[in-house]
């Protein structure tokens, strides 16, 4: 099927093409039509789609597998009852939304896509995307029944990722890699300790940071509300970082790996406890060095690496918390507030110092070293 039009193209019946469907919708026309393509009758596409528009849309239904050529498109809707593949470029000038029912995948893996200014996909099986610039989940939810895997060439985010607008939910593993140097990873709050704490997302499996070329992270923000969630894998291979901020709703322990930070660092596990398997080096001036944490109530942060690095430190709430710093420490707070049940510092010949104009509040015992 080889179609050429000067405006709008539609449908009002069910196509069946057994062979190539090329579609090439023109601005122009009668009344100068928009050269939207609307294809979403129970088609059936049985070789490969080519949909090229002059500034319009493209939505296409497939009852069955759907197979891509050269998509070229303002806003790109995609409805497959099987897997979703590629074999040309994929071109969204807007935004995306990609759905695949019953058990199947979305594969959109060439370098050159651009899925637009954001992507909504709700994928019955696994999903692997590749952007050249950077990809924005929203503006609604979106969920992959299985594997997750994104590569972008800048920011991985989410649509109002302070607010929690578009959360994100995957059943198993999921890995977001960058090709362009100090991207960033935003799938969650910028400050943990303000009102708005990010989308709910809920990854399964494990998540993994990676970087392609000269790709690089510099912030990283994530929450994750899965039971089974554990810490990112990946923070101390992806470039130097500046901000890390973590959320886990409800894991019952978070282990942070070994890391250097520039800036800030920040960790809350609502339900759970806060162990270390590496030295945690967050030691800025100014408005950096900042380490936040908290546990669940009664939960216990241990973070006892000698060779530890802290600036300033803050707990909001938990059990009780061990510290170790191999210099100076400063006991402090952004929000006035560092409460915990019983406190150990532990210092190698440095000063232990609270901020001024903050409160600490230890419940039962303190042991300053």
């Amino acid at each position: 099927l080889d179609v050429t039009t000067s405006g709008a193209l539609q449908s009002t019946g069910v196509l069946t093409v057994s062979g190539t469907t090329s579609i090439n919708a023109q601005a122009g026309g009668f009344g100068a039509a928009a050269s939207d393509v609307t294809l979403t009758t129970n088609n059936d596409f049985q070789g490969t789609v080519n949909a090229v528009t002059n500034g319009g849309a493209i939505r296409l239904t497939d009852r069955n597998a759907l197979a891509l050529g050269t998509i070229t498109g303002t806003g790109v809707t995609l409805n497959a009852g099987g897997n979703i593949t590629q074999s040309g470029i994929y071109t969204a000038t807007s935004g995306s939304t990609i759905t695949t029912t019953g058990t199947g995948t979305v594969t959109l893996t060439n370098a050159g896509n651009d899925f637009g200014s954001n992507l909504q996909i709700n994928s019955a099986g696994s999903a692997a995307l590749v952007d050249k610039n950077a990809l924005m989940f929203g503006y609604g939810a979106s969920t992959v029944g299985g594997a997750l895997s994104v590569t972008a060439g800048g920011d991985i985010s989410q649509y109002l990722y302070d607010q929690g607008s578009a959360p994100i939910t995957v059943t198993g593993d999921a890995t977001f890699t960058v090709t362009a140097a100090n991207a960033n990873l935003l799938l969650g709050a910028t400050d943990l300790q303000s009102v708005n704490q990010g989308a709910t997302n809920n990854i399964a499996g494990t998540v993994t940071l990676a970087k392609t070329g000269s790709g690089s992270f510099q912030d990283v923000q994530l929450r994750n509300t899965n039971a089974n969630a554990a810490v990112l894998n990946g923070l101390t291979s992806v470039g130097q970082l500046r901000n890390v901020k973590l959320r886990y709703d409800n894991a019952p322990s978070v282990s942070l790996p070994g890391m250097t930070l520039t800036g800030n660092l920040q960790v809350y596990a609502n339900n759970g406890g806060i162990t270390q398997s590496g030295a945690i080096v967050v030691n800025g001036i100014n408005a950096n060095g900042y380490s936040t944490f908290l546990a669940g109530a009664g939960k216990d942060i241990v973070l006892t690496d000698t060779r530890n690095d802290f600036n300033r430190v803050t707990i909001p709430g938990g059990g009780s918390a061990s510290i170790a710093d191999s210099n100076a420490i400063e006991l402090s707070s952004a929000n006035g507030t560092f409460n915990v049940g019983t406190l150990s510092v532990t210092t190698n010949n440095g000063a232990i110092t609270q901020g001024s104009n903050y409160n600490t509040t230890v419940s039962t015992a303190t042991n300053l070293n």
